[in-house]
């Protein structure tokens, strides 16, 4: 699990190959926004023999998938590796005909109150983003001032007098900029439009039972599915923390300023 590499990799062995911080020691400005970010990225990455293999074959299930959107379903992959290329190839394969509006949970750019605020916005004033609706932009121009429910609301309307479905696809929907509990109940009332496709990425295994409430998951309609793609999901970490250690980083002993610069002259030698 990505907890389980972090600690692996923050942990160190004690001795000054990645050791502990000395007693004492806020640590506070030793973790510099680079200085965590080569952290992740050092992170050891799970080994796979083919992973082209198994992501064709992850593939195969798409047709699947697609029948449990029409079928009203709310579609959430799971697995181990990032899942954003998988999604990504089934939003290009079998989304085509829809609208589709893309979010990132581990973009830290989305407001941290109302993520949902400014792309919804945005989206509706692209334009044709709904086939057939007149005047979106002058919809949209009403709405920016208003408030998020209001937004919601006319954002619905748009979908449903679409001619076209519309796709919201979220990658990393755990992530933290959609997890609150607010964003979460905005998204299943998404998720019951019936023109609407709401396809989720999750990396959390019990995300659903431990941080999410029963009534939101209920009206969400979960349909999931399990899919390994073992690929690097460093990355995505690099860019949720955007500098900030994790939690599950912060509660471990972290090596010191002068342990790091010996680190550094082992690695000259």
């Amino acid at each position: 699990s990505a907890s389980g590499a972090a600690a692996a990799a923050a942990a160190g062995d004690g001795d000054g190959r990645g050791g502990r911080r000395g007693a004492g020691e806020s640590g506070a400005e030793e973790y510099s926004p680079q200085w965590v970010a080569e952290r992740l990225l050092a992170m050891p990455v799970e080994q796979e023999p083919d992973k082209q293999q198994i992501f064709s074959r992850a593939c195969l299930d798409f047709g699947r998938w697609k029948e449990a959107l029409v079928a009203g379903f709310s579609l959430c992959v799971s697995g181990i590796g990032s899942k954003q290329a998988l999604l990504d190839k089934f939003d290009r394969r079998c989304l085509s005909d829809s609208s589709r509006l893309v979010l990132y949970g581990h973009d830290v750019r989305l407001d941290a109150v109302e993520p949902l605020r400014a792309p919804l916005l945005r989206f509706m004033e692209t334009p044709n983003a709904f086939a057939g609706v007149q005047d979106i932009a002058s919809k949209a121009a009403e709405a920016r001032g208003r408030s998020l429910k209001e937004i919601v609301q006319v954002f619905s309307e748009c979908v449903a007098a679409s001619q076209a479905t519309t796709a919201l696809v979220v990658h990393g929907i755990d992530g933290p900029r959609l997890r609150d509990t607010r964003t979460l109940r905005v998204l299943a009332h998404l998720a019951q439009l019936p023109k609407l496709l709401l396809v989720m990425s999750v990396d959390e295994f019990d995300f659903w039972s431990r941080s999410v409430e029963a009534s939101v998951a209920e009206r969400l309609n979960i349909y999931g599915v399990t899919a390994h793609t073992w690929a690097d999901y460093r990355h995505e970490l690099v860019a949720a923390t955007q500098g900030q250690v994790p939690s599950y980083l912060s509660t471990l002993p972290m090596p010191s300023v002068e342990q790091r610069r010996q680190q550094q002259d082992n690695r000259r030698r």
